[in-house]
């Protein structure tokens, strides 16, 4: 910085400067106390003449500056951007037009800016930012304990107000790659901030003034509309498991000076899972249906859930009773839907449980279902336990000892164990083991799952391969698998095909004369409001280049 020019001391009241300012490469990070209240780790520098007059109280700056490689980050969205373009300087008046800004992936925004002050006190900002699929989000835990995550997004966000009121309004798409983790903790800690003091009770005479609230800070109205390319995940308390989906919805987020948060809208799933805990002995999977829905109706913290979602196991019928002597059941195992569903209070939520026989025929429905109090939580929550651990119904049987039955139990919860390291090896794959043993009238079985999800998500391979041994003499070997691979055509998954090897189940009239059936198909999904809207070409979305 080289200063030419004239300072006037002395009784003047204006006129005290008449100064040439030149900056040549000035590094920038100097300013940093100046904006402290709203961004920090300023970097870069600046070149460009400037023209200082007015008074000392009342200084008049005025010139055009050129900054290169200049970066800063927002502290409240825990993102860095860069920019490099020129800036005007007048007297009360700092702005600049259409500056080109980038976040650190290369994603870009148009920004316009105006920094108005009173010579240099009460500085107002009006700040626009129009964002193409720009990262506006990237927190963590620690940052904020309410939601944290990544978001990149398409839309308007604009910044007003002085530096310690701003104002954020945001209207904004979610883009790919964003997601949001919402940790639900119930625990409430006090801590020492404005209205809570902590004083020592042996001291006299202590004297607390009224408490006056603060209204500084930063205030937030957004209105979000989130697409299928958002994924959230939900971990909700007591250990009950976490919710990982993505879906639809146009969500109002509001937070006020004091740190009030208001949420209003629905959240419909199109898919997800349900990762379903209970009491460190099971961690199950489920599939969540699509329609599953999580609305906001004010605080964040009354929002309401209505989540079904489905495990799918295929259970012994060993331990139903009134199949034993029933040859065309006895030792055979049958796929089962185990259902959970979640409803009312997010925070606290109904839970209760359902199940499904989507390939049994009607006289073993009505065996199963005459056996079982489906209206009845207990009852229900002892059978889903013993589905989910055991691969069986939960009814005593005279063929089975106690201790076989603990023995069983015991081995299949050690798979259970199994799996869950297994499917640690890879965040990309999944992988299950399940064991069962076998008897006078069941085989003894080993099942190897498979789930993995493959060039971006455009291919999806579900696949279970077992060996069953036969209970019987001979000791004969058997592989046995079921394969299912879904291709999405098209990168919206609209065009998709499906190829599958099923194995017949016991009550299909084929099974007699085939062990498996194998089928392809090709699907075409389209969502639309009007019927206009099938013919209508969608329009494509703008290609981004990462800075080099």
């Amino acid at each position: 910085m080289i200063v030419k020019g004239f300072i006037y001391p002395g009784e003047r009241k204006e006129g005290n400067f008449d100064l040439n300012i030149s900056l040549l490469n000035y590094k920038l990070a100097s300013l940093n106390p100046f904006i402290v209240d709203f961004a920090s780790n300023l970097k870069g520098m600046a070149t460009g003449e400037l023209r200082m007059e007015g008074a000392f109280d009342k200084p008049d700056i005025s010139g055009e500056v050129q900054l290169l490689r200049t970066q800063m980050k927002i502290d409240y969205l825990n993102v860095t951007y860069s920019f490099a373009d020129k800036v005007i300087v007048e007297p009360n008046l700092i702005y600049a037009n259409n500056i080109v800004i980038y976040d650190s992936l290369g994603n870009t925004g148009n920004c316009n800016i105006r920094i108005s002050h009173d010579h240099y006190y009460d500085m107002f900002m009006d700040l626009s930012i129009n964002a193409k699929n720009l990262a506006g989000l990237s927190t963590t835990l620690k940052q904020n304990e309410l939601f944290y995550g990544t978001a990149f997004a398409t839309g308007l966000v604009t910044i007003k107000g002085p530096f310690e009121e701003l104002k954020m309004d945001i209207k904004a798409r979610s883009e790919a790659n964003t997601n949001i983790y919402i940790p639900i903790n119930l625990s409430v800690d006090a801590s020492e901030n404005e209205y809570i003091r902590f004083i020592n009770k042996n001291e006299q005479n202590i004297q607390v003034g009224p408490f006056e609230t603060s209204t500084s800070g930063v205030s937030l109205d957004m209105l979000l509309d989130v697409t299928k390319d958002a994924n959230i995940q939900i971990f909700l308390p007591e250990d009950i498991g976490n919710i990982k989906g993505n879906g639809e919805g146009n969500i109002s987020m509001g937070i006020n000076a004091q740190g009030d948060i208001t949420m209003f809208g629905d959240y419909i799933m199109n898919e997800g899972t349900f990762l379903f805990t209970f009491k460190n002995i099971l961690n199950r999977v489920f599939s969540i249906d699509q329609g599953s829905k999580i609305s906001f109706n004010g605080s964040p913290y009354e929002a309401d859930i209505d989540l079904k979602a489905v495990y799918k196991v295929r259970a012994s019928l060993k331990s139903i009773p009134e199949v034993a002597d029933m040859p065309e059941y006895a030792g055979k195992t049958i796929p089962v839907d185990c259902i959970i569903s979640l409803k009312n209070n997010l925070y606290n939520p109904d839970i209760s449980f359902n199940l499904r026989l989507p390939e049994a025929d009607q006289t073993l429905k009505q065996i199963i279902y005459a056996s079982i109090d489906t209206t009845n939580e207990a009852i229900m929550t002892q059978q889903m336990v013993s589905l989910l651990v055991t691969k069986s119904f939960s009814f005593s049987s005279g063929n089975t000892s106690l201790a076989n039955t603990v023995s069983s139990s015991s081995i299949e919860m050690l798979t259970n164990q199994l799996s869950n390291l297994l499917s640690q090896i890879s965040k990309d794959v999944d992988i299950g083991l399940n064991y069962r043993t076998g008897d006078e009238l069941s085989s003894e079985e080993l099942e190897v799952a498979l789930s993995t999800h493959l060039f971006n998500d455009r291919v999806t391979i579900d696949g279970n391969v077992g060996m069953m041994t036969s209970a019987s003499a001979q000791n004969v070997n058997n592989i046995v698998g079921d394969v299912t691979i879904d291709v999405k055509i098209t990168p919206d998954g609209r065009f998709r095909v499906k190829v599958f090897n099923k194995s017949y189940s016991p009550f299909d009239n084929n099974a007699a004369y085939a062990t498996y059936k194998q089928g392809v198909g090709i699907y075409y999904r389209y969502e639309f409001d009007k019927l206009s809207e099938i013919f209508r070409r969608p329009k494509k979305k703008p290609q981004t280049v990462p800075l080099q």
